[in-house]
């Protein structure tokens, strides 16, 4: 926009930004260009973490001196990691690398109100407050979006009538954009029982336009229908609404209608369920040994999350060797992992259908699942590094012990992912029980559905226990598959995994009931 510009000079976020001078360079991409056997890049020494973090301290430091806004620019802080985590790219360990720079910065800085908790008769200082680690970046991306317009707002609200015309196709496209945004979060935040994820600037956006005239000047000059007005409108009924049940009454999500095949109550679609996978879900399954690999994320958990975590970290360390999931995908693989992992919750929570991450036990566990794979990932680093480290000292003594005229072999420069080859897997499922359910099940049967059509018996028709489990599938299949194969191919590849009609269950469905 022309006046774009203008805009970011006047906004607090990026006046901020503008004063956050870094003068060391912390990019993932230097870090990964670093010569790990003399620790330089393109002649310079690279920035340990601790330098790095140290770094960002000083400068925001000089920002908070006044002691003004401190929660404000903690907020504006974390939305600039955002954007350099969206410069990653879908690369988990440039992801985890900027997570881990963040958290060492947020402990030791002005952003941690620290509480004292107990913990086995100590006293352990923790953050109050906590950012949210996801590795959706399409979550990030909205979030900055959103919080973005909120500034912005102000500014376009006063924008002279004759700017405006001149512009007017260039605001109206990018307001319609921003309320649609909203308006689709608001709804998904009461349909689905949306978490937290999002909670931030959501609540900042109903405190802006609280009251219904705010919106009436940019709606006038751009068209705008009411229906954000009573998308808001809706959420505050709701919200009214449910503060007037008795505590501990969930709301439950719209389920489609089973009827006699219903998943939990038809003891034949249970007994396919059960089949499906069962090899991979019971090598997971398994008790940790004595000498399986352990992590002291889960010391502080509560005895059944705990036994949950200690095998996640146990399948994290072994997961590409397991003797089920390694002939799968990096992808599958995880995917499996994080499926079993929701089963295992779901356990423990049979009568629930909220969100998993609004359950402390849950989200404390999301939490050791993040630090355990960076802690793998730095582990594999440090043995690899060791081994190269190793080898380098062999061929300089080498080097040194044969003529010194002979032409020396040139130094060599090692790639990123020679150094850590963990191949990370996030539990990042924003769902309520009901909807994790739907999602594994949907991802077990395009994983399964040559065989299980294989084993449909003709003659039995309708009473074969496969047909009953292509029946509840089909309902899964329909109301997923709009979302899912709207741009004519998936975009919910973690579990929706073709949009082929070849999978269509709907297919053997109809040809059994017509006849």
């Amino acid at each position: 926009m022309n006046n774009y510009e203008e805009f970011k000079g006047n906004s607090k976020l990026y006046k901020f930004y503008s004063n956050f001078n870094i003068d060391i360079d912390g990019t993932y991409d230097s870090y990964k260009k670093c010569n790990i056997t003399t620790g330089t890049s393109n002649g310079k020494k690279c920035p340990t973490v601790k330098e790095i973090t140290q770094k960002w301290k000083d400068e925001f430091d000089k920002i908070t001196a006044d002691g003004n806004n401190i929660v404000e620019r903690c907020y504006y802080l974390v939305l600039w990691v955002y954007d350099r985590i969206k410069g990653c790219d879908k690369n988990n360990y440039c992801i985890s690398w900027y997570y881990g720079l963040l958290e060492k910065f947020w402990d030791e800085s002005k952003c941690c109100d620290k509480a004292v908790v107990k913990d086995k008769d100590k006293d352990i200082h923790i953050c109050k407050s906590k950012y949210i680690k996801t590795f959706n970046l399409d979550v990030l991306k909205n979030k900055r979006d959103l919080y973005d317009f909120l500034e912005y707002y102000d500014h376009i609200k006063d924008i002279s009538p004759q700017i405006y015309k001149q512009n007017n196709e260039e605001y109206c496209k990018y307001i319609r954009y921003i309320l649609n945004l909203y308006r689709n979060l608001e709804e998904e935040y009461k349909e689905r029982e949306l978490p937290h994820i999002y909670e931030e600037e959501l609540s900042l956006f109903r405190n802006k336009f609280s009251k219904d005239n705010e919106l009436s000047s940019i709606k006038s000059k751009c068209n705008i229908n009411d229906s954000i007005i009573e998308s808001k409108r809706s959420f505050d009924t709701t919200r009214s609404f449910a503060g007037n049940q008795k505590n501990g009454v969930p709301r439950h999500t719209i389920l489609p209608e089973y009827g006699s095949y219903n998943p939990r109550t038809s003891t034949d679609i249970k007994a396919v369920l059960s089949e499906l996978s069962s090899k991979i879900y019971k090598e997971l399954e398994n008790a940790v040994g004595h000498n399986d690999y352990k992590s002291n994320h889960c010391d502080s958990l509560g005895n059944q999350i705990k036994t949950i975590c200690e095998k996640t970290a146990r399948n994290l360390k072994v997961l590409s060797t397991n003797n089920e999931t390694k002939k799968e995908s990096y992808r599958d693989r995880c995917t499996y992992l994080n499926f079993w992992i929701y089963d295992e919750i779901s356990k423990l929570y049979k009568n629930e259908d909220k969100n998993l991450t609004d359950i402390t036990d849950v989200a404390k566990l999301i939490d050791a699942n993040i630090n355990i794979n960076m802690d793998l990932i730095k582990d594999d680093f440090k043995k690899n590094n060791d081994k190269l480290k190793q080898q380098t000292t062999i061929t300089d003594q080498r080097a040194k012990s044969t003529n010194s005229t002979s032409p020396k072999t040139p130094a060599k420069f090692v790639k990123h992912y020679e150094l850590s080859k963990h191949e990370p897997c996030y539990f990042n499922y924003n769902c309520t029980f009901s909807g994790c359910r739907e999602m594994k099940h949907l991802f077990e049967y395009f994983k399964n559905y040559d065989k299980i059509k294989g084993k449909f018996d003709c003659v039995k028709a309708k009473n074969d226990k496969y047909f009953k489990y292509f029946k509840y599938i089909s309902f899964l299949y329909n109301k997923h598959k709009e979302n899912c194969c709207s741009w004519g191919a998936t975009v919910c590849s973690d579990y929706f995994l073709e949009c082929d009609e070849y999978y269509d269950p709907n297919k053997l469905v109809s040809a059994i009931e017509s006849h």
